[in-house]
């Protein structure tokens, strides 16, 4: 249970503190990725090797993903960080993350992945009323993320409930 607390404490910390969803640093953004992964049920098929998190466009973002979550695990996977320079170069990851800086058609990732076991996540206004699985947002100046629900069921993934009642639930 004070997992769970310290969970909730540096969710709510973040938000407070963070000034824009589109800081230059993405910091925020990789423990909310981290911790939002970390408590999502996974298929089994997919519970074996590394625990890949894909990072579109930006070296400098998946740079920042990978000096943050070195190391780190969820369950008994190792995180894994690959850097993909452009949607036609995805390969399977757990986690695509697309900053506001990448050149992306929602459209097309939820077309490759939107129906396999993959969590979306984006920060772009909007983004996450139109299927991406978890979209960060800023409101009065905190970084807020956005579940799509149908897009989670779709994907085959389960979030606890911990996480999705922090969020705004669509």
């Amino acid at each position: 249970m004070s997992t769970f607390k310290s969970l909730l404490t540096v969710l709510f910390s973040l938000s407070y503190f963070a000034a824009s969803a589109q800081t230059l640093d993405y910091k925020y953004q990789v423990v909310f990725v981290y911790n939002i992964a970390k408590y999502t049920q996974w298929e089994p098929a997919h519970a074996e090797g590394d625990f890949t998190i894909g990072v579109l466009g930006s070296k400098e973002v998946a740079a920042t993903f990978e000096q943050n979550l070195q190391g780190k695990k969820i369950g008994y996977q190792t995180v894994k960080i690959v850097h993909y320079a452009t949607a036609a170069d995805i390969k399977y990851c757990h986690v695509l993350f697309v900053p506001v800086s990448a050149k992306a058609d929602l459209g097309q990732l939820l077309a490759a992945w939107g129906n396999k076991n993959v969590m979306i996540c984006t920060e772009r206004d909007g983004w996450g009323q139109r299927g991406s699985t978890v979209n960060f947002i800023t409101v009065d100046g905190k970084i807020k993320f956005e579940v799509n629900n149908a897009s989670l069921s779709r994907a085959g993934l389960k979030m606890a409930s911990s996480i999705t009642s922090l969020a705004i639930n669509l």
